[in-house]
């Protein structure tokens, strides 16, 4: 006789086919050898010799592959990015509502947002959704200390910052290690003392601007000025490490952040609007103009 719909009394684990399984000789309960030896008797010992009914716990196999199969569609549902953001698409036609995102009203987040809420909104919704990091974030990408700062993500300007003060110190390095080119530096700057304004006025085809014929001729190896090659692969993953990884990752980064600031105000006592009028002011966003000019800077040297 197959045991394999039926669980042990004892463990409580249901039977398979390869279990050693003994049963009671006056009830006829099946149980795991091993489970009959350590209890000494049959579970139902104490019913033998009565009118008490004994039942053994009965699996309805198809019925739990049922739900198995259904946990598994659900998982895989959720798993199906474009499912999600179906789903999220047809949430947000009537607004955000009653949304929760991460345990807190869907409106927290909107207050600490403040500009752009219809591009982080959905995004956030997915991730909260699918439970994936991955996202594309244009403004992280091509500027990503200025994009840090609007969003008054410093400690991640901060990193951006040492890294790029990292990779120009190493470049200035190099120059400044070549004696020769340093000298003849000094040399032109000791002839003409407006030498450095007058190499910056040139460089932006400033046509009233005239060079000596060795301040040309320095100031053309200076554009041709190449580092060692090992600096050079350092530039590169610096500057395209950063944007790859603030590409990808930024708006993940956005949201844990908001989450973090969204947890310690949501513990004040205070009003639900006071709370979203703190998230305002503590996360929203800098002056873009500011930002704006940094990012151009930014895009200029890296």
């Amino acid at each position: 006789m197959k045991y394999s719909n039926y669980k042990c009394p004892v463990c409580n684990n249901q039977f398979t086919e390869d279990d050693d399984v003994v049963v009671c000789p006056e009830c006829g309960t099946p149980h795991h050898r091993e489970c009959y030896i350590q209890n000494e008797n049959c579970a139902n010992a104490d019913k033998h010799g009565t009118n008490e009914p004994i039942e053994v716990e009965f699996v309805d196999v198809e019925e739990k592959e049922e739900k198995i199969s259904e946990t598994e569609t659900t998982e895989n549902n959720t798993e199906n990015p474009q499912q999600v953001v179906q789903e999220v698409i047809e949430e947000l036609k009537g607004g955000t509502g009653d949304y929760m995102l991460n345990g807190k009203h869907v409106s927290f987040y909107e207050a600490a947002i403040g500009k752009n809420q219809k591009f982080y909104i959905p995004h956030f919704m997915i991730m909260d959704k699918t439970k994936k990091a991955v996202s594309w974030n244009i403004a992280g990408f091509f500027v990503p200390l200025a994009w840090c700062l609007y969003r008054k993500m410093y400690k991640f300007s901060a990193i951006i910052l040492a890294l790029y003060v990292l990779m120009i110190g190493t470049i200035g390095l190099t120059i400044m290690s070549n004696e020769e080119f340093v000298n003849a530096i000094n040399e032109c700057a000791e002839e003409d003392p407006n030498f450095y304004e007058n190499i910056l006025l040139y460089n932006t085809k400033n046509s009233n601007v005239s060079l000596t014929e060795k301040q040309m001729k320095l100031n053309k190896l200076s554009n041709e000025y190449k580092p060692p090659v090992p600096v050079q692969i350092m530039t590169y993953l610096i500057t395209y490490g950063i944007r790859i990884i603030m590409g990808i990752y930024a708006t993940n980064l956005y949201y844990k952040k908001l989450s973090k600031s969204i947890e310690k105000v949501d513990k004040l006592d205070i009003s639900p609007d006071m709370k979203r009028s703190v998230l305002f002011r503590k996360c929203g966003t800098l002056p873009f103009i500011l930002v704006a000019i940094i990012g151009f800077f930014e895009w200029q040297m890296f």
